[in-house]
């Protein structure tokens, strides 16, 4: 309905009766939610970044943990 009226054409067509005032409102509303939308994904990238790193670190703390207690290390 946000799209409809804010006549931003996404998967739905234009509402030709809304005042432009509406449709600016609408707009300005349409923009915020994706500029939180994409503010959340970017942090949710982060933290999937960060847990990659956490983990290839755990790895590498194993490996050089399993290396110094071997015979040839």
């Amino acid at each position: 309905m946000k799209h409809h009226l804010a006549d931003t054409q996404k998967d739905v067509g234009v509402c030709k009766d809304a005042p432009d005032e509406v449709k600016k409102e609408i707009w300005e509303i349409v923009v915020g939610l994706q500029q939180k939308l994409n503010k959340k994904s970017s942090f949710t990238l982060n933290d999937e970044e960060m847990a990659k790193a956490g983990e290839k670190r755990k790895n590498n703390e194993e490996e050089f943990t399993q290396s110094s207690n071997s015979p040839s290390g």
